[in-house]
């Protein structure tokens, strides 16, 4: 659970401060080791905001051995912990609000009486800096591990590894050195000190109906791999993971789509097909594309009651947009990457779309398995040519 505190300048005239003069700073204990000097700075813009960023390094020459394994590490008085990095994200701007600056203006020194909610808006940006640390770290060093797997964080993951969240004010950004940054670091905690957890979603009993279908779906995990992307996509979106939520939202429909597409094609094409009839069911997906069979199979292979509406297949067909988008790196007139010019409100409505199709081809997918085999038609395969 991380622990908030202020620090600020004694020296400091709160009756003049400045939106400048109030920023924050997160520290992270991540669950592998950059393997660099200690303290090891790095300033650098991440999406149009500018951070610092100072890692932490125990010394532990005994757990750089060749071939020493974490059992003799522990054996030799070590923790696991001691061989990870500790982390400073320092955001250079606070972006306080009118009213908080006024509060600190007024405080006279009591920094208690000024409470700063904004530090909670500077957190979804801090982990993105941290992302875009690792992977210019790993794109510079050619580095994937530091003792485990390096990682980008998920939300999640990024709150419950951070130990302090710290406001600070008065303090020049200049301040923090090779020399002074250990007193982020060696904060210790206090009584008077606020600690900030909380829980999300109920935790109360599932209705038995809801769990009833638990060892089907579980089944139906070795035939398909859709239902993974989706969960995967849903846990990408939980974690405001925009652009990852819509690819993986967009590959659970394209895999959910071709396997009902696939599933009612074959039973409606006549059986003993040879040469280039044989995948005729494939090559339908293929021939067309995607983007257009997403548009054309709820109208020819649908029954109405199970079709989704004009409405929803329009908007999947923008998560496909923008999807190819990402995957091209199609840029506009003024050569910008155009997934970069779209909002998080728009990616998410889009996301949003493409799982509800997803789920309409799932539920009919589904619907059709439980109604057993079907049986083809026989004859000659269809002319060609």
């Amino acid at each position: 659970m991380p622990i908030r505190t202020t620090l600020c300048n004694n020296d400091f005239d709160f009756t003049q401060a400045t939106y400048d003069d109030v920023y924050f700073a997160f520290l992270v204990k991540l669950p592998f080791r950059f393997r660099v000097g200690s303290p090891f700075h790095c300033h650098f813009e991440a999406q149009g905001d500018n951070y610092d960023i100072w890692i932490r390094n125990k010394p532990i020459e005994a757990a750089t051995e060749p071939g020493m394994t974490l059992p003799a590490l522990i054996r030799q008085g070590g923790k696991v912990e001691d061989l990870w990095s500790t982390v400073a994200v320092i955001p250079n701007k606070g972006g306080i609000t009118p009213d908080e600056l006024a509060a600190i203006q007024t405080c006279h020194g009591d920094v208690e009486k000024a409470a700063l909610e904004s530090l909670n808006k500077r957190l979804f940006p801090a982990m993105q800096a941290l992302n875009a640390f690792v992977v210019g770290y790993h794109t510079a060093t050619g580095e994937m591990r530091g003792g485990q797997r390096l990682k980008a964080m998920t939300v999640h993951e990024f709150i419950y590894s951070i130990a302090w969240e710290v406001a600070l004010i008065g303090i020049p950004l200049a301040y923090w050195t090779a020399l002074t940054i250990n007193e982020l670091f060696d904060l210790k905690a206090e009584k008077e000190l606020r600690v900030v957890a909380s829980l999300t979603g109920e935790l109360s009993d599932l209705p038995a109906d809801k769990l009833a279908g638990i060892g089907q779906a579980i089944d139906r995990l070795n035939s398909f791999y859709f239902y993974e992307l989706a969960f995967e996509a849903k846990a990408k979106m939980v974690n405001t993971d925009y652009v990852g939520a819509l690819l993986m939202a967009v590959a659970a429909l394209e895999g959910a789509h071709g396997a009902y597409t696939t599933h009612v094609l074959e039973s409606k094409l006549p059986t003993g097909r040879t040469g280039e009839d044989k995948n005729l069911e494939e090559n339908f997906i293929k021939e067309l594309g995607f983007s257009l069979c997403n548009k054309l199979t709820p109208y020819l292979l649908m029954d109405a009651t199970e079709r989704p509406s004009q409405e929803l297949i329009q908007k999947a067909a923008k998560a496909v947009k923008y999807r190819n988008e990402i995957m091209h790196a199609l840029r506009n007139a003024a050569g910008m990457y155009r997934i970069r010019t779209r909002t998080n409100a728009e990616l998410s409505d889009a996301f949003s779309g493409a799982l509800q199709l997803y789920d309409c081809y799932r539920k009919a997918l589904e619907k059709t398995l439980s109604a057993g085999p079907t049986t083809p038609a026989t004859g000659s395969s269809p002319p060609t040519g």
